[in-house]
């Protein structure tokens, strides 16, 4: 097996969550007691964060253009721009990895913005 680095796993996660990749490729990079943090979702197994993936995915196309990237040792950290029909929102998310799996990931986005149009 080849060893990836952080940064290239969490490549291959951002592929596959924005549609590039098929969710099933995300699998296969995730620790099985993965921990997702974000400002609306918690999750502790890869299995329930991908069900709610796809239960929950948008259905308008999504994009994104990575802004910054920083890695060190076990972890890294993508800023991006993700696009959503001419919504723009900056968003970060921080990975950790072991033994070439992301075992947590933490989503940073400003939620006031995503509250205002509920």
């Amino acid at each position: 097996m080849m060893i990836m680095s952080p940064t290239e796993l969490a490549k291959i996660y951002m592929m596959s969550f924005f549609g590039h990749k098929p969710l099933e490729k995300m699998k296969s990079i995730l620790a099985e007691d993965l921990i997702f943090t974000g400002p609306f979702y918690k999750y502790n197994t890869a299995e329930d964060y991908i069900e709610s993936l796809k239960e929950n995915m948008p259905t308008e196309e999504l994009s994104y253009e990575i802004l910054q990237e920083y890695e060190h040792e076990n972890s890294c950290c993508i800023v991006y721009q993700s696009k959503k029909q001419g919504d723009d929102e900056t968003m970060a998310q921080l990975f950790e990895v072991n033994e070439n799996k992301i075992t947590r990931i933490r989503l940073i986005l400003n939620a006031s913005k995503l509250l205002k149009k509920k």
